[in-house]
């Protein structure tokens, strides 16, 4: 039972080992399956004398051919991927989460010094008196006073925003929304 749970162990890591080296992803075929395994999104690379995969996601049309096998896998290996794969993206997201919170967290910690502010003392919100974090603001304070709208945080950038009562969500600042739009253009 252990070596069985070792050899999974042992096949799910060089899956991911596999699908961590990048395209192009290598892998053999029979010569005469190559029409099958072009149909099916391959190229042939003369570096590697071989058939190879562009992407993650024409590995799985690849295997479904029966005539492609990925380069250096065994059976085992290979009946894994799929779930390397998954765990890879859900590494990858854990990943991206971390870096927006260390983002934030630094965009709070340069906020706080450029105010000369300290993360322990409270600043009395204008609109309702309540007191709030000096280092967010008015970010911890959701008040609405008549027409003078609330503070939010910009759903981009996670800089303070003042939004209206008309508002509605998605929160983005004018600075996001510019280089957004910038970036539709050049796509």
């Amino acid at each position: 039972m252990a070596d069985e749970y070792e050899e999974a162990a042992s096949a799910l890591a060089a899956a991911k080992a596999y699908l961590r080296r990048g395209a192009p992803f290598l892998g053999d075929s029979p010569f005469q399956s190559k029409a099958v395994v072009k149909a099916a999104g391959a190229f042939w690379s003369n570096e590697a004398r071989s058939w190879a995969a562009p992407c993650e996601a024409t590995i799985g049309a690849l295997l479904q051919t029966g005539a492609w096998r990925p380069r250096g896998l065994t059976s085992l290996s290979i009946s894994l991927l799929v779930e390397a794969r998954e765990q890879l993206d859900a590494e990858r997201e854990e990943r991206d989460v971390t870096a927006q919170r260390e983002a934030a967290a630094a965009w709070r910690t340069a906020r706080a010094a450029l105010d000369g502010e300290r993360y322990s003392s409270l600043y009395t919100c204008g609109d309702c008196g309540q007191d709030v974090s000096a280092a967010a603001q008015f970010m911890e304070c959701r008040c609405t006073v008549a027409g003078r709208g609330c503070y939010v945080t910009c759903e981009e950038c996670t800089g303070p925003l003042r939004v209206c009562g008309g508002d509605v969500p998605p929160y983005i600042c004018a600075e996001c929304r510019a280089v957004g739009q910038r970036r539709q253009r050049l796509a």
